[in-house]
């Protein structure tokens, strides 16, 4: 665990449950990381009153926030954490809110929460550049590096040499660690000198470029690899970084539609077209075997496959993340290569076919405030939508709905003044959806049940009973 998310917890209680600021405090704790599976402890405040803590996160800085899930304080601390899966890299803002016996939120409303820690998810291994520098004088050899990372580390950073085929190790070459520079060596008995950098980010990706250095030479060989938390290469066959995954799409059906473009088609047709897939992002790939409805190859006609669109269809075998990439290649076996350890899809999909859990409670009005009729609910799904609630009613248990009103945060409370048109009788049902368009849905049991009537006696002329 990175050292600030597990002395966060004092702080991330600290916010939830002191009275609201209007910003974020200005030293809020900042962490790296390469791993998207982050773990958040957070601590209750011994004798508080607090009921449960939920936990917000955004990826706007703080300008929208989205429920993640809620926890009930523990007395055993080290239960008291919640646990995030961050879909992409980027910057994550956290900030916690507790509810107390009455239901009563602090802060009281989603505009007032504040981070409490800042998470920089970061996969992509540094882009490292290594060539030979112009010598100023005979036997003299040097390097130039250039190394692309916007959270660079440089106590990462080692420049080493050595002559190759000797029993010597690598030395360490004494040097700023910076993102560019140069470096010289004076070759007196050598006739090569091989040189290393090795580099790496605030999250803990590394990468390394050596070169093998010959004085007089205007060439020199160069190799570089980078690593991930996986221990994959930093960059893919086509030199994308690893980590710069694709945006995901949400699809609620094990039967996946992958439909593509084809461009550029010589006169030796496209006869290979495969669909790849990855479920661990790259670190291995399988061949999709075609199914019935997959296309064929293209025409061996100039120009005439230019712009059409083909598919394929992949039965995911369950739920979860799959990376995509589809390979096409001409009759002469130009085009793409298939994908290796390390490539980056260039497609991800979620497969969800789970209906979002729904709770809710409704409590009907009384004398004066009959016709107020409280919803309460909670919503819990591992892809749940942006403001995914809504409320509904019917004066009939099996519908159909009408809307009572919609984006409403996974957990919440609403009050529900009905008009004097009514409806009188009707039951009332909960209904929230993910991100691939599931949708679960709680039906409150009992009918309820607003009657605005004010019965009255009138007296009319008394007679005498009969006997």
């Amino acid at each position: 665990m990175p050292k600030h998310l597990g002395c966060l917890a004092t702080l991330l209680t600290a916010i939830a449950l002191a009275p609201p600021a209007l910003a974020a405090p200005p030293n809020t704790p900042t962490t790296h990381t390469r791993l998207p599976a982050m773990s958040i402890p957070f601590t209750a405040v011994s004798g508080s009153r607090v009921r449960d803590v939920e936990l917000y996160a955004s990826t706007d800085q703080g300008k929208t926030w989205t429920y993640v899930q809620q926890a009930v304080p523990s007395q055993r601390r080290e239960e008291n954490k919640f646990r995030y899966v961050a879909p992409n890299d980027g910057e994550y803002w956290f900030a916690v809110r507790s509810i107390d016996a009455n239901g009563a939120g602090s802060p009281p409303t989603l505009d007032q929460l504040q981070a409490g820690l800042v998470v920089y998810l970061d996969r992509r291994a540094p882009l490292v550049q290594l060539r030979a520098a112009t010598p100023g004088k005979p036997n003299q050899v040097g390097v130039e590096w250039d190394v692309r990372e916007e959270n660079f580390d440089p106590s990462r950073f080692k420049l080493e040499y050595r002559v190759p085929g000797g029993q010597d190790d690598w030395a360490v070459q004494p040097t700023d660690a910076k993102v560019s520079g140069t470096q010289l060596w004076e070759l007196t008995t050598a006739p090569k000198l091989e040189v290393r950098l090795r580099c790496g980010d605030r999250a803990g990706n590394q990468s390394e470029a050596t070169i093998l250095l010959t004085p007089g030479s205007a060439s020199s060989a160069v190799s570089s690899t980078g690593s991930e938390p996986n221990g994959n290469a930093g960059a893919s066959s086509n030199g994308a970084p690893a980590g710069n995954r694709p945006a995901v799409h949400y699809i609620n059906s094990t039967q996946v539609a992958i439909p593509f473009r084809v461009s550029n088609v010589g006169v030796s047709g496209v006869p290979v077209m495969d669909l790849w897939y990855t479920r661990d992002n790259g670190r291995s790939w399988q061949k999709v075997p075609r199914q019935g409805d997959d296309t064929g190859t293209l025409p061996a006609t100039p120009g005439d496959g230019d712009g059409v669109v083909k598919q394929f269809t992949f039965p995911a075998p369950g739920e979860g993340l799959y990376g995509f990439t589809v390979v096409v290649r001409s009759g002469v076996g130009i085009g793409d290569p298939d994908p290796r350890t390390g490539d980056a899809p260039k497609q991800m999909v979620e497969v969800d076919v789970t209906r979002p859990e729904v709770h809710a409670t409704v409590t009907r009005g009384a004398g004066a405030e009959v016709r107020n009729v409280t919803i309460e609910w909670s919503a819990k799904d591992k892809n749940l939508a942006d403001k995914p609630v809504s409320l509904h009613y019917s004066t009939n248990k099996d519908g159909p709905w009408e809307t009572i009103i919609s984006d409403l945060d996974a957990r919440g409370r609403y009050v529900w003044s009905v008009s004097d048109q009514g409806p009188f009788q009707f039951f009332v049902q909960v209904r929230a959806k993910d991100k691939a368009e599931n949708v679960g849905a709680s039906t409150w049991n009992d009918r309820i049940t607003v009657d605005l009537s004010r019965p009255q006696a009138d007296l009319l002329e008394p007679k005498p009973a009969s006997k």
